[in-house]
């Protein structure tokens, strides 16, 4: 930003000032989709290694256990 902030202040409102403002704006949403994209692949990884654990093993079936009478 300090870049940014040390060119000379062009008119709101000015061609250079729209286009400026466009390329900003592009650079931060490919940002944020990097970022969520990122931060997608690693849940999705994390799901997958934490189910492929679960099925790996021999799993107890809780639905077949006996639950004791609650009411």
């Amino acid at each position: 930003m300090a870049a940014v902030r040390s060119k000379a202040q062009l008119p709101v409102g000015s061609a250079q000032w729209i286009t400026d403002e466009n390329q900003q704006v592009s650079l931060f949403g490919v940002q944020e989709a990097e970022d969520f994209a990122f931060s997608a692949r690693n849940e999705v990884e994390w799901l997958n290694e934490h189910m492929a654990e679960i099925f790996s093993k021999n799993q107890v079936y809780v639905g077949a256990l006996p639950w004791p009478d609650l009411r």
